[in-house]
């Protein structure tokens, strides 16, 4: 067992999966989870596929032995599948992880040991990008979660490195169905407003793809945005992109993390706002000794498009 699972808490993870045609990457996803050095019968996992018209279910059945449930019909989108998967919830941690996350090898041992402490009711920590179109490897960076630094610059929080306790997404009655591009930023927002308690750990412990289709880079939901900003009280814009972005540099800078801060910078001069700003590129060789060779050749044979090549 995992160093870090080592004593008398080990808790049981209710991990909930949303799906819709990412066939190309869902084995990867259903991995690693199931692959875990973790109890299996501490671990209670639920895919919420929507219907897909791909390789998506055969894929799941598959490893349908392995799984505690899963379907496939049409639903509500991906925040009704994740609320009608957390319904069957039994667990004492829940999570979920989109279809195209894949966590790192000993995430759970190391979450489990965190909500060892009674005080944590959540916990994030960093993530690493995998860009499928050049095959390459970044480190995005994340920081304590607080409220005013979600409000006044963005949501730094990568979501398939967070956790929470079952009784805290009960409390808060999981995700607003309506929403789709940010549906985990207001998640976010209503939990720190509300002073739940996280936990930010300086490790990775998810990899997402970034295969030119994610939400984040091809939804611009203005009214959604709106709603948010009405909500909340985000800062606009131009206040977010001066104030916001400067505080998030101190705060970084502040943690020591100079190289990454130094990449954040030079990516922004020379892609003059255009989009990819995915964080700290990793050379390929210390890409490959940081993932594992069986890993770094996984995601290196996705093609451009996520498919195997």
């Amino acid at each position: 067992m995992n160093q870090y699972a080592i004593g008398d808490y080990l808790p049981a993870f209710s991990i909930v999966t949303p799906s819709f045609n990412q066939g190309e990457y869902l084995e990867m996803t259903l991995r690693s989870v199931l692959e875990q050095d973790y109890p299996t019968d501490k671990i209670q996992y639920i895919v919420m596929d929507g219907g897909s018209r791909d390789q998506s279910v055969d894929i799941i059945k598959q490893y349908n032995g392995n799984l505690s449930y899963w379907q496939s019909k049409a639903d509500g989108g991906q925040a009704n599948a994740i609320n009608k998967g957390f319904e069957m919830a039994d667990g004492d941690v829940v999570a979920w992880l989109n279809s195209d996350d894949i966590y790192l090898p000993g995430v759970l041992a190391e979450v489990a040991a965190l909500f060892s402490d009674p005080l944590v009711q959540a916990t994030s920590a960093n993530a690493y990008h995998w860009e499928t179109k050049n095959k390459q490897l970044y480190l995005a960076k994340g920081a304590p979660p607080q409220s005013w630094l979600l409000r006044c610059y963005g949501n730094y929080i990568a979501q398939p490195t967070c956790f929470w306790r079952k009784d805290i997404w009960r409390e808060f009655c999981g995700l607003k169905t309506h929403l789709h591009r940010y549906l985990d930023y207001e998640f976010q927002l209503r939990l720190l407003q509300a002073g739940v308690r996280y936990k930010y750990i300086d490790v990775e412990r998810s990899i997402i793809l970034w295969h030119g289709e994610n939400k984040c880079a091809t939804m611009n939901l203005a009214d959604e945005w709106q709603e948010l900003a009405d909500e909340y009280d985000l800062l606009s814009h131009g206040v977010r992109r001066s104030f916001g972005k400067s505080a998030w540099i101190a705060m970084q800078l502040y943690a020591g993390n100079h190289a990454w801060v130094y990449s954040s910078i030079m990516q922004r001069i020379r892609q003059a706002g255009r989009p990819g700003l995915l964080g700290l590129k990793i050379g390929q060789r210390t890409a490959e000794e940081t993932l594992g060779h069986r890993l770094f050749k996984a995601l290196s044979d996705l093609s451009q498009d996520g498919k195997n090549s």
